[in-house]
């Protein structure tokens, strides 16, 4: 059943009972209002007295109670035999007591109906307000000979006037509190929230009431201010710079923008038992705290204990002190607001004088307003010819033009706007980094930086990145193929003279030759090579089907290791290009695909082209262990590996992409995933089909 269904349903029940018992109530007096003793002391009255919700009681003509029914020993708290004679006065809470006994005397004595409103105090300490009415009943000669009466439950009618009655108060002293934040001062910050936390824990008649800042370093947390009830240990010169990770629980709940609300601090979670620890130490058995946020990140919090009681915080009350921890909140967030914008002010100040840079500010119209003046052997025409004139008036054309567009952008998008220009400053060539940003919507500033001697060093670096790049592409990759060749052959030479087949020998030299001529053509290639993809040798027509035939010879013994088949297209082109740094390509392609096959399955390698719009896209495609497809882009990087427990630096296929990107062509890869093979494509513009 849906809640509120369910809350109608209740309230339709509540209101059907307190109608019968009213009913009940005026049905019992009207009926006894002229029975005699006998007749309220019969079974009928008994039964009809001690099944209902309503406490009834009956007194002698003097008043002295003669009779309870069982619902007004709950009420009250005593037995029907303490409540006999003027017993029952024992169960009425001592501050009204007197005055109830007193009243009833008068009444009984007058023989006049009475009413009134008066609380027991049940020996477990709990409080019932009720609501008492009694009237004479007499003979059949007219004569009174005792007093019926009633007495209901109003405790929870009088909570919620009660509770009503402190909202109101409550939300008049935030109006105050309210009130005394709105233009406060950074001076007076501290004052308002000490007198704030003491008026309303003063009027909700709690023990302590505090307020916690988190550092701006996020590491610690410290008590700033704090209210303590008479008697109460304060705790505020304790409680300082304690580390957030003692506290997880606590921040966590808070960070989510969660109140703590905790009755009863023994019944705290598991998780919480550091907090819970802190808690009892301070002995407060009930707490509540409201985090404090700014911009989106936890700031502090307000919080109330309860020391001397257990405390249940109701749901209003529980609103309207959040009211108090968003006032703090909006104040705080206003001050630090205006700190930040002085501390800012006075940075961009210090920032400005100490900047070792040229700073402009110009209009709208590319009028120069200002500029700074420590570093005035920089500027191009002395200070006083250029302020208060145009851009175009003051630098070189193609500069002032440059500029002009930059501005121009700088306002139409309101972002910062780089570029970077040369001016001949005393005969010497100075270059300039200019960074341009709207300052409102006329104005623009401009800073201005000298990069001359960061260029000279750009290219100094530039040259060690080149001599690195050589040294990384001769090391980590290309000596490993031609190594891998002779070290095989021989091995087999080694084995065909021990066994005598001596027809190999041959065969097993030759391959070794061959394979030392290779390094030795590459070590030759190094000192001429000026990065990875760059060109070495003149381009010439080659047939794609004599590159691969060669790189596979290259590669036979691992290709006979591995068991794998490769399948060569017969429709290869020919192709313009450098001859080594295509084979290259390829014996990367196909090294990469023997490579990464699968365990189980043999490697079946498919060499080809095809025809896509106006380009011939060669491809190498595997049926190994493939990959997912958000890395096919990601593999072409410098030392990328699809495994760490490959051989190899994973930098062959950052070589090949270099080298297709130098012959202007494309190369890309393909994967339908995990263990459906990968196919690798390229193209480059100059092909004979």
């Amino acid at each position: 059943m849906p809640q509120n269904t369910q809350d109608k349903n209740n309230t339709e029940r509540i209101r059907y009972l307190e109608s019968r018992v009213a009913e009940l109530e005026k049905e019992i007096l009207e009926k006894n209002r002229n029975y005699n003793k006998t007749d309220l002391g019969s079974l009928n009255f008994r039964l009809l007295t001690e099944n209902v919700a309503v406490g009834i009681f009956q007194t002698d003509e003097h008043g002295t109670t003669t009779y309870v029914n069982p619902y007004w020993c709950k009420i009250s708290g005593i037995s029907y035999e303490e409540a006999l004679g003027d017993g029952w006065l024992s169960a009425v809470h001592p501050d009204d007591r007197y005055i109830i006994a007193s009243n009833w005397k008068k009444k009984s004595k007058e023989e006049e109906q009475s009413s009134a409103e008066y609380r027991f105090l049940k020996p477990d300490g709990t409080i019932t307000w009720v609501t008492g009415q009694a009237i004479p009943y007499k003979n059949n000669n007219g004569e009174i000979t005792g007093y019926i009466g009633t007495i209901t439950d109003i405790t929870q009618q009088k909570r919620i006037e009660e509770a009503l009655n402190n909202n109101l108060e409550v939300e008049k002293l935030i109006s105050v509190i309210s009130s005394k934040f709105i233009n406060v001062d950074l001076k007076r910050i501290n004052n308002e929230i000490n007198r704030a936390i003491e008026v309303i824990g003063r009027h909700i008649n709690i023990d302590r009431s505090y307020v916690f800042l988190i550092s701006d370093c996020r590491k610690f947390m410290s008590n700033t201010h704090e209210w303590c009830n008479k008697g109460i240990e304060p705790q505020k010169y304790i409680l300082q710079r304690l580390p957030l990770t003692e506290f997880p629980w606590w921040i966590e709940k808070l960070s989510s923008l969660q109140t703590i609300h905790i009755d009863n601090v023994d019944y705290m979670p598991n998780e919480a038992s550091a907090e819970k620890e802190i808690l009892k130490a301070q002995n407060i058995k009930s707490v509540l705290v409201f985090p404090m946020i700014i911009d989106n990140e936890l700031n502090g919090f307000l919080g109330f204990d309860s020391v001397n009681n257990f405390k249940k915080w109701e749901e209003e009350e529980t609103l309207l002190l959040k009211l108090l921890a968003e006032i703090f909140v909006n104040a705080l967030k206003r001050i630090s607001t205006e700190q930040r914008i002085r501390k800012s002010e006075e940075r961009n100040k210090a920032i400005v004088e100490a900047l070792p840079d040229l700073f402009f500010r110009l209009d709208k119209k590319m009028v120069l307003l200002d500029c700074s003046k420590q570093y005035n052997e920089l500027f191009y025409i002395p200070y006083e010819a250029f302020l208060g004139k145009k851009l175009n008036k003051i630098l070189p054309p193609k500069v002032a033009k440059l500029a002009a567009e930059k501005i121009d952008k700088a306002f139409k998008t309101n972002k910062l706007q780089i570029f970077y220009y040369p001016l001949t400053i005393k005969g010497s060539e100075r270059w300039f980094e200019a960074r341009v940003l709207p300052a409102g919507k006329n104005e623009i500033l401009a800073l201005v930086r000298d990069i001359t001697s960061i260029r000279r060093q750009q290219k100094i670096l530039e040259q060690k990145n080149e001599e690195l790049e050589r040294y990384t592409y001769t090391v980590s990759h290309d000596l490993k193929s031609p190594l891998i060749t002779v070290k095989g052959f021989a091995t087999f030479l080694i084995e065909d003279i021990k066994n005598n087949k001596f027809d190999n020998l041959q065969k097993d030299l030759s391959r070794i030759i061959q394979a030392a001529d290779k390094m030795s053509t590459m070590l030759e290639e190094i000192l001429e090579i000026s990065k990875a993809g760059q060109i070495v040798k003149a381009h010439e027509s080659i047939p794609l089907k004599q590159i691969v035939d060669e790189v596979l010879n290259l590669l036979s013994i691992v290709i006979k290791q591995k068991n794998a088949t490769i399948k060569v297209s017969g429709n290869l082109p020919s192709i313009i290009a450098d001859k080594n740094r295509i084979k290259d390509v390829f014996q990367n392609l196909i090294e990469n695909a023997l490579k990464y096959s699968k365990e189980d399955t043999n490697p079946v390698i498919n060499i080809g082209c095809k025809k896509q719009r106006d380009k011939t896209v060669v491809f190498v495609k595997d049926n190994g262990i493939g990959m997912k497809p958000e890395l096919t882009e990601k593999i072409f990087g410098l030392f990328t590996k699809l495994q760490s427990n490959t051989k190899g630096t994973g930098i062959g296929l950052a070589i090949s992409k270099r080298i297709i990107e130098a012959h202007n062509g494309k190369i890309w890869a393909e994967s339908a995933g995990p263990g459906k093979g990968s196919a690798f494509y390229f193209y480059i513009p100059n092909v004979k089909n």
